[in-house]
């Protein structure tokens, strides 16, 4: 989700889960068409320039005309920003022997603007600094401009990154000099930004404010952490590529993913217990939730898989300035260590497949036990209904046989003339009383 150019070149990778192409046309503004400014404007010193940083993106960047600015959501973060809130940046530098330091935070106020300013164009860092990356924590509108203006960001890499679209490529590479690198993932964002220089390397990453995303603070603390490992610094120490800072990043990415699909298959295994001891038919519910997120894992995990491929593919310029022997070595080494992330992308997937099977198994037990149990209390009834069943005809039996001798005995007893001379009522009477109340009855 990135893009940039430079005095050196740039290269830039991002993933996402949107499907959006960084590179659409933007709509023809005709004052832009009739401007005689040159598409690509002289460098500047950022000496005299009376704060070029102001007029970014157009101050370097003419083509991209206000009305493009507004649409890639660069205006609302330049315009609209939160002025209450100080940006920090919080920074760890790598110096030629590959150890890690952290040289402190610093935060820019909207009160001290210009001072920041001039704070970002001076040259703070010790002469042995390999590299200086630098975690911006509520990115505003000023520094926004300021690091595009200072370090000659392509203003792809902001919308990219404000709009989370995925983006991969390199452009102005110099041999023997440099160019810049950058790499994003999604679902909670990861952007970084890689000027690769003889003269000094400079990372940036940058952090939404969103509540669940990683914060600034974290990242850091994981770089400096993992700069104290014995594994890294023999890697720095050996090899003078800064790309290596860039595989520290997709670490970090491959570890929560690790700890996700930890936490996922806990979670499984315990769900997978539950419907073996209960028929609760809504347990399917939470089961059809995780399996929906497995379906958007692939294209997450591809996306990692592109950003290692797109590390490996695009080597450094600035080493061919280097002795072939070093340079063939420092090659070597970043080979081996992208294999071993594409070896962990791929367990990754093969553990969230497994996993993904054991959730339809567990889906496939619900219903199963499910049908068992509603098998069982069919049968039930069914066995109920034949011994009712049973009873009504032992019932029809005995009135079948008491029937006719009671109905004759109550013929008998009846206190008609017909059968008992002397009384008044007759058996015509009797007929009609028992069809009117027959008919009532019905």
């Amino acid at each position: 989700m990135a893009s940039s150019t430079g005095e050196a070149g740039t290269l830039t990778s991002a993933s996402s889960l949107s499907a959006r192409v960084p590179f659409t046309f933007p709509e023809v503004d005709g004052e832009q068409l009739k401007s005689d400014v040159p598409p690509i404007p002289p460098p500047c010193n950022h000496v005299n320039c009376e704060g070029c940083w102001k007029r970014y993106p157009q101050s370097l960047f003419p083509n991209w005309s206000p009305s493009q600015v507004e649409r890639s959501g660069i205006l609302d973060v330049i315009e609209k920003y939160n002025r209450s809130i100080p940006c920090t940046i919080h920074r760890v530098d790598i110096d030629d022997r590959g150890y890690f330091t952290d040289p402190g935070k610093y935060e820019l106020t909207e009160q001290a603007k210009d001072a920041s300013w001039e704070f970002l164009i001076q040259s703070h860092r010790p002469v042995n600094t390999r590299v200086r990356s630098l975690f911006v924590e509520n990115m505003s509108g000023p520094v926004l401009q300021k690091l595009g203006a200072y370090y000659n960001i392509e203003p792809f890499f902001f919308s990219s990154s404000l709009s989370w679209t995925p983006s991969r490529f390199q452009e102005e590479v110099q041999p023997g000099r440099g160019d810049r690198k950058g790499c994003a993932l999604v679902l909670d964002l990861l952007a970084v930004h890689l000027i690769r220089n003889v003269e000094g390397n400079t990372l940036i990453s940058y952090h939404t404010s969103g509540r669940e995303a990683t914060s600034a603070p974290f990242l850091q603390e994981r770089m400096h952490y993992a700069g104290q490992s014995v594994y890294w610094q023999n890697i720095f120490q050996r090899s003078p590529d800064p790309t290596f800072v860039l595989l520290i990043f997709i670490w970090v990415a491959i570890c929560a993913w690790d700890e996700a699909l930890e936490a996922l298959y806990a979670r499984i295994c315990w769900l997978e217990t539950y419907a073996l001891d209960t028929s609760d038919i809504f347990i399917t519910r939470e089961l059809h939730i995780i399996r929906a997120h497995y379906f958007q894992f692939p294209s997450l995990l591809e996306d990692v898989r592109k950003a290692v491929v797109f590390i490996l593919d695009t080597p450094n310029p600035a080493m061919d300035s280097l002795p072939q022997e070093e340079k063939q070595f420092s090659r070597t080494l970043l080979e081996k260590e992208c294999r071993n992330l594409l070896s962990e992308i791929h367990r990754l997937e093969m553990s969230r497949r497994m996993q993904d099977q054991r959730l339809k198994n567990a889906l496939n037990l619900v219903f199963s036990t499910t049908s068992i149990n509603n098998s069982k209390r069919m049968r039930k009834l069914t066995e109920a209904a034949v011994r009712d069943s049973t009873v009504m005809k032992q019932i029809a039996y005995l009135t079948m046989t008491f029937l006719p001798s009671s109905f004759v005995a109550a013929i008998f007893g009846m206190n008609v003339g017909e059968i008992s001379p002397g009384t008044n009522e007759t058996l015509p009477h009797y007929f009609a009383i028992a069809a009117v109340l027959t008919l009532l009855t019905v």
